[in-house]
C-alpha cells in the first residue's frame, strides 16, 4: 500500500483499530471509542484525499499520536474526555490545514469535515446508542459549516464550523436541525467565494480559544454551559477584536486577547484540597496556616435546602478578621441543582460558585456545587473555622482550605505568573523571528488563552486538569512558537540562537517543573555554600525539609562526591538567577554543542539545506535537552570533547586549546578524561613519521598527569572520592557482566539509549561515515567512546547511578550528532528509517522536559511508559520491557525482535529503495498499530511471575523495601513490607492448572509464627501459617484458579513482627 492516497489512509486505520482494541478491552466506552475514530475519519480522510503526501500531512499525522497517549495511559475517564476532546479538536485543525494548499478546489468540503469531526470530538457520549441519537445535530452542523464556507471562504468557515461544532446544536427542535440541512443544501449551488477575508488570522486568534474551552467542557454535555459564566468585559475584548482584527496584526490581536483573559478572567480555583466536615460534634477547627495570597476556602453544605437567603453558617476568625459565610451568598447546598431539591431550595447559588459534577452508574451527571471564598490573610496566619450554633443539627458545613493560590510544580509557582512568562516568550520568538504577520501566527496564543480560560473555569474538573497540565500547554505554546523562527534561522545558519532560544526558556522553567533530581542536587548544595558561604563545606546547606534526596549526602558532607569545577563554574550565574540562572548556562552550553557539531558536519561536507532537519531532530531528542536544562557534568564534556576534537583555530593554537579543554573535562569528571584525551593528543599530530608517534604520546602523557594531579588536589582520589574503586576493579567479574552492559547500554527500557531516543540508537550507523569523512580530531573522538565503553564492561552500577537514561553515553553526544547528520543528509534509504524512530523519540523528549524525574532510572526494573501501563490496565506491563537489572524474558526476546526488524527493513529498503521511503511516510500509522498489538497483548497474556512491589499491585498499608534511597536497589531482593493488619490486592492472569507460589521472607516476632489470609477473587478467606528464619516460599491455595483476578494477601502477625513480600511466581500443576 505504498500509493500516496493509500499511505494517507493507514493512520486513521491504525488509529481506530487502537480505540477498537481499548473498547474490546474495556479500557474506553464504546461511545467513546465510536466518536472518537468517527472524529479522526472526518478530519483525515478527506484531507487525504485531498492533500495525501508532503511534510504538512505527516505532520498532522503526528497529530494523532498524542491522542493516542492520552487513550491509552490516563485512566480517569474525566480528565480522559477532557484531554480527548480537546486533543482531537487540535488534531482536525490541523489535518484542515495540511490540506490548504487545495482549498481553492475543495474548500467547502474540507470545512464540512472539519466541522464534522470537531462535533464528533465534542460529543463523546458514554454509549454508542446515545451517540448515533444525535445524528441530526451532525447533518445540521455539516451543511451549514458547508454554506459558510461557499459564501465566506475556506477561511472563515473552517472557523464558524468550528464554532458551531462544538455548540450543542443536537438539542435544537427537530424542524430547525431540518431547516439548517436545507440552507447548506442550497448553498452548496452558489459559486465559491475567491480569496480569503482581510483578518481571518485575527479572527482565529479570537474563536479559537473559545473552540478549545468548549472542547473541553464538552464531556458534561449542554448542561456544562448552563453552569457557565462569562465577564461582560472578556465578551466586550473579545467582540472589539473580532471588529479590530482587520487592522492588526494576527500576533497582536492573539497577545491582547491572552492580556484580557489574564485581566478579566476570575483567579484560578483551587479544586484538589483536603477538607474537614463540620457538624454538632464537632462545631469548629483550626484551618491550614497561610503561605501566601490567596487563601481560598471551598465551602459547602449539605441538608440546607431550607435555610433562607443569608443564612450565616459558618464564620472564619483569624485575628482581629472576622468573615461570615451565608448560605446564598458564599456557599449553598451542595445539590442545589439536583431535580428532587431544585423547587425546594430556599437559597441562591453563591457569588462564585464551583460545580463538581459527578456520574451516576446509568450516566446522569449530579451537579455538586460549591462556593469559593478568598480571604486576605497575611502569610502565616492560622484561622480558624466555627460553626454558627444557629444551625439546624441536621445541617453539615464542608470546607477545603487552599493555604495559596494554585501554583505549577512543586514549589506552588503562581500560575498566573507562569501564563505570563509563556506569552511574553512567544511574544519575543514572534518579534526576534519576525513571523508575527504569518498565518498560523495565532496558535500558540490560541494554546494559552483556551488554556488559561479552562484554568479558571467554574467547572471543578476542567480548571484542576488544566491546571496540572500547565507545563504541557505552555511547552505547546513554545513549540508552536519556536518552529516558524527556527526554520527560518536554521536556513540562515543562525544554528546557536535558533538552540538557545528553545532551550534557554526549558531551562529557566525547570526548577519550576522538578526539584533537584540526582547529582543536580549535589551540585545546588555546592552552588548555596558558594554563593551563601564563600566556601565548599556543604555540611550546614543540607535541608531535608526543603528537598529530602539531600539526607544521602549528610554521611559524607566532608568529601567531594564529585567535583566542585561545575560549581565554580555556575556560580556567577546562580548568583544572579537562582537555580534558573545556572540552568540558562547550562542551555547556552548545549546550543554551543548543536552549533559546533553543526559547523563541523558542513565543514565535512553535508548540505546546509539538510543541517535545519537534522539540528531539529537533535533538538527535540534526548539527551540534549534534558542534560542541558539540568546540572550534570555531561553536556559540558561533551562541549570540550567535541571542541577538541574540531579544530576551531589554526593548529599551532588549538592544540594548547586541546590539551587544556581535556584538562578541564577532567576537572569536571575523570571519566570525561577518556572521551576528551584521545582528540588533545590528536591534536598534536606532526609531519614526520617519528614526530607522529613521539609528540602525540608525550602530550598525551602530559596533559593526562596534568589533569590527575589536579583532580587528585581537588577530589583526593580521582577514581572514586569516596574510595568504592580501583585500578583492578577495571577488570570484569564474570564473562556475561560484559554483555550485560552492552544490551543495557542499548536496549534497557529505563537504563538504554534504545528506548529513551531510538532516533540516536539508530544514528550509531552513521557512525561508519564520521570515521570516513571525519579527520584525525573525530576519529579520536570514537576513539574516546571505544574507550569509555571498555571502561564501562567492568562496571556494576553501568546505567550511571539513579539518573537519565545512557548518562555515561552523554559525552560522546557530538559524534552521534555528525552521525545523525549524515544520515538524515541523505535522501536514501537510511533516511527513511530514521525517520520512522522520530514518533517515539519526541515523546521521549516531551515526557524528559515535562516529567523529568519520569526518566530517572532508580534501579529496581521499573520504566515510566511500563509503570503508568501497568496501573492503567492493572497487568504486568514490565514484563513486556527489557530489563538488565531484573532478569525476564524480554531481556533478550525485544532486542532480537527489534535487530531482526531493523536488519529487515534495512534489507528491504536495499532492495527496494522507495520501501525505506514509505517507512519514514508511515511512521505514525506504524507506531499506532504497534500500540494497538501491544495493549492487546499485554492485556490478554498469561502472567509467569509478578513482583509485588510493582505499579499495577493496590497496596492496604506497607511501605517499599528496601528503603528509597538505596543505592544499586538491584543488587538485593525488592518487595513490600506489611506489618499486622496490612495487605496487598495482586492482579493476575493465570492459565489453566496453574500454581502460585509467594516467594518472601519474615522480620522480628513474625519468624516466630504469623499468618497470611489468602483470598483469590470473590472467594473464601484461607489462611496460611508462616514461619521462619530464612527467606523462602510458599504455595498459596487458590483452589483451580485460572482467567483475569485478583489475589488478597493479608498478614496477621504478632507486635513487632513484619513479612516481605517479594514476588508470585506462577508454575504449572
Amino acid at each position: 500500500m505504498t500509493h500516496p492516497r493509500g499511505t494517507a489512509f493507514l493512520a486513521p486505520l491504525a488509529f481506530a483499530l487502537l480505540v477498537l482494541a481499548l473498547a474490546l478491552l474495556d479500557a474506553i466506552e464504546s461511545g467513546e471509542a465510536l466518536a472518537a475514530a468517527l472524529a479522526v475519519g472526518f478530519a483525515y480522510l478527506p484531507s487525504g484525499l485531498v492533500a495525501p503526501g508532503g511534510w504538512r500531512r505527516q505532520a498532522a499525522e503526528a497529530a494523532l499520536l498524542p491522542l493516542a497517549m492520552v487513550l491509552v495511559l490516563i485512566p480517569g475517564a474525566d480528565e480522559r474526555r477532557i484531554a480527548t476532546a480537546v486533543l482531537l479538536v487540535l488534531a482536525a485543525l490541523v489535518a484542515t490545514a495540511a490540506a490548504a494548499p487545495a482549498h481553492r478546489q475543495h474548500g467547502a468540503w474540507l470545512v464540512a469535515a472539519l466541522a464534522g469531526a470537531v462535533w464528533s470530538a465534542t460529543t463523546l457520549a458514554p454509549a454508542a446508542g446515545a451517540f448515533l441519537a444525535r445524528t441530526p445535530g451532525l447533518l445540521a452542523v455539516v451543511a451549514l459549516a458547508t454554506a459558510a464556507a461557499r459564501l465566506l471562504g475556506p477561511g472563515p468557515g473552517a472557523l464558524f464550523g468550528a464554532v458551531l461544532g462544538v455548540l450543542p446544536v443536537h438539542g435544537l427542535p427537530p424542524l430547525v436541525l431540518a431547516l439548517a440541512v436545507a440552507a447548506g443544501v442550497a448553498a452548496l449551488r452558489l459559486p465559491p467565494r475567491r480569496g480569503p477575508l482581510r483578518g481571518e488570522a485575527g479572527w482565529a486568534a479570537v474563536t479559537i480559544p473559545a473552540v478549545l474551552f468548549l472542547a473541553a467542557v464538552s464531556p458534561w454535555g449542554e448542561e456544562a454551559l448552563a453552569h457557565l459564566t462569562v465577564p461582560v468585559g472578556l465578551l466586550v475584548v473579545a467582540l472589539a477584536l473580532l471588529a479590530g482584527s482587520r487592522r492588526l496584526p494576527p500576533a497582536a490581536v492573539g497577545a491582547l486577547v491572552l492580556a484580557g483573559t489574564l485581566l478579566l478572567a476570575p483567579p484560578p480555583p483551587p479544586t484538589d484540597v483536603p477538607t474537614v466536615l463540620l457538624d454538632p460534634s464537632r462545631p469548629a477547627t483550626p484551618l491550614p496556616p497561610s503561605a501566601g495570597p490567596g487563601y481560598t476556602l471551598l465551602v459547602t453544605v449539605a441538608n440546607a435546602a431550607q435555610l433562607p437567603q443569608g443564612t450565616p453558617v459558618a464564620e472564619v476568625v483569624s485575628g482581629a478578621q472576622r468573615v461570615t459565610i451565608r448560605a446564598g451568598v458564599e456557599t449553598a447546598e451542595w445539590a442545589h441543582e439536583r431535580s428532587d431539591l431544585a423547587r425546594r431550595v430556599r437559597h441562591e447559588l453563591p457569588r462564585r460558585p464551583l460545580w463538581r459534577p459527578s456520574r451516576e452508574p446509568n450516566g446522569t451527571v449530579v451537579w455538586g456545587v460549591a462556593g469559593v471564598v478568598e480571604l486576605g490573610l497575611p502569610p502565616g496566619a492560622t484561622p480558624v473555622l466555627r460553626r454558627s450554633v444557629l444551625l439546624p443539627e441536621s445541617v453539615q458545613v464542608e470546607v477545603g482550605a487552599a493555604p495559596s493560590r494554585p501554583g505549577v510544580g512543586p514549589a506552588g509557582f503562581p500560575l498566573r505568573l507562569s501564563w505570563v512568562a509563556a506569552g511574553v516568550v512567544v511574544a519575543f520568538l514572534q518579534v526576534a523571528g519576525r513571523t508575527t504577520a504569518t498565518s498560523g501566527v495565532w496558535v500558540p496564543w490560541a494554546l494559552l488563552t483556551g488554556g488559561w480560560l479552562a484554568a479558571t473555569s467554574a467547572l471543578g474538573p476542567v480548571a484542576g486538569f488544566a491546571q496540572r497540565v500547565a507545563g504541557e500547554i505552555a511547552l505547546a505554546a513554545l513549540l508552536a512558537a519556536w518552529f516558524p523562527c527556527a526554520w527560518r534561522w536554521f536556513a540562515r545558519r543562525r544554528r546557536f540562537l535558533a538552540a538557545a532560544t528553545l532551550l534557554v526558556p526549558l531551562a529557566a522553567a525547570t526548577p519550576v517543573i522538578t526539584p533537584p533530581l540526582g547529582d543536580d542536587t549535589y551540585h545546588l548544595l555546592l552552588l548555596e555554600s558558594l554563593v551563601r558561604d564563600r566556601d565548599l563545606a556543604i555540611a550546614n546547606n543540607i535541608d531535608t525539609a526543603r528537598n529530602p534526596n539531600e539526607a544521602i549526602y549528610r554521611p559524607v558532607a566532608g568529601t567531594f562526591v564529585h567535583s566542585p569545577a561545575l560549581a565554580v563554574l555556575l556560580a556567577p550565574a546562580y548568583w544572579l538567577a537562582g537555580r534558573s540562572g545556572a540552568g540558562v548556562v547550562m542551555a547556552l552550553v548545549g546550543a554551543a554543542c548543536l552549533a559546533l557539531a553543526m559547523r563541523r558536519a558542513e565543514q565535512l561536507g553535508l548540505p546546509p539545506s539538510r543541517l535545519g532537519l537534522a539540528s531539529v531532530c537533535l533538538l527535540l531528542s534526548y539527551p540534549l535537552a534534558t542534560f542541558s536544562t539540568q546540572l550534570w557534568t555531561e553536556m559540558p564534556g561533551a562541549l570540550l570533547a567535541l571542541a577538541a576534537a574540531v579544530p576551531l583555530a589554526v593548529p599551532a593554537v588549538h592544540r594548547w586549546l586541546a590539551a587544556g579543554l581535556a584538562v578541564g573535562a577532567t576537572l569536571l569528571k575523570t571519566r570525561l578524561a577518556l572521551v576528551a584525551l584521545p582528540p588533545a593528543a590528536v591534536a598534536w599530530l606532526g609531519q614526520g613519521r617519528r614526530r607522529r608517534l613521539l609528540v602525540p604520546l608525550a602530550a598525551a602523557s602530559v596533559t593526562a598527569t596534568l589533569a590527575w594531579v589536579l583532580a587528585a588536589a581537588l577530589v583526593g582520589d580521582p577514581l572514586d572520592p569516596m574510595g568504592r574503586r580501583r585500578l583492578l576493579d577495571l577488570l570484569p567479574r564474570s564473562p556475561l557482566h560484559p554483555l550485560l552492559v552492552v544490551g543495557g547500554l542499548a536496549f534497557d527500557a529505563a537504563a538504554g539509549l534504545g528506548f529513551a531516543s531510538p532516533f540516536l540508537l539508530a544514528a550509531l550507523l552513521g557512525v561508519v561515515w564520521v570515521w570516513r569523512r571525519g579527520a584525525c580530531g573525530e576519529r579520536a573522538l570514537l576513539l574516546g567512546g571505544i574507550l569509555t565503553l571498555l571502561a564501562l564492561l567492568h562496571y556494576v552500577e553501568w546505567r550511571g547511578g539513579d539518573s537519565p537514561p545512557a548518562r555515561y553515553l552523554v559525552p560522546l553526544w557530538g559524534a552521534l550528532a555528525l552521525a545523525a547528520a549524515a544520515l538524515l543528509a541523505g535522501a536514501g534509504r537510511g533516511r527513511g528509517l530514521l525517520v520512522a524512530l522520530l514518533p517515539p523519540t519526541v515523546a521521549v523528549w516531551w515526557v524528559g522536559v515535562t516529567h523529568p524525574a519520569w526518566l530517572i532510572n532508580v534501579g529496581d526494573g521499573g520504566f515510566w511508559l511500563g509503570d503508568l501501563l501497568a496501573a492503567r490496565f492493572r497487568v504486568d506491563a514490565l514484563d513486556l520491557f527489557p530489563s538488565f537489572l531484573r532478569p525476564s524474558p524480554a531481556r533478550w526476546v525485544v532486542p532480537a525482535a527489534a535487530l531482526a526488524t531493523a536488519l529487515a527493513a534495512g534489507a528491504a529498503a536495499r532492495r527496494r529503495p522507495r520501501f525505506g521511503w514509505w517507512l519514514g511516510r508511515s511512521a505514525a500509522a506504524l507506531w499506532l498499530a504497534l500500540a494497538a498489538a501491544a495493549v492487546t497483548v499485554m492485556n490478554l497474556k498469561a502472567d509467569w511471575r509478578v513482583e509485588i512491589e510493582d505499579p499495577q499491585v493496590v497496596r492496604r498499608g506497607g511501605v517499599g523495601e528496601p528503603p528509597p534511597g538505596t543505592f544499586s536497589r538491584f543488587l538485593v531482593p525488592n518487595g513490600v513490607r506489611l506489618r499486622h493488619g496490612e495487605g496487598v490486592l495482586v492482579p493476575l492472569r493465570l492459565a489453566p492448572r496453574s500454581r502460585v507460589v509467594l516467594e518472601g521472607w519474615l522480620d522480628g516476632e513474625a519468624r516466630q509464627g504469623a499468618t497470611l489470609w489468602v483470598r483469590w477473587r470473590d472467594g473464601a478467606t484461607v489462611p496460611v501459617p508462616v514461619a521462619g528464619a530464612t527467606p523462602g516460599s510458599i504455595a498459596l491455595p487458590l483452589g483451580d484458579a485460572h482467567g483475569k483476578g485478583e489475589v488478597e494477601i493479608t498478614l496477621v502477625a504478632p507486635p513487632g513482627g513484619s513479612a516481605v513480600l517479594d514476588r508470585l511466581v506462577v508454575r504449572s500443576q
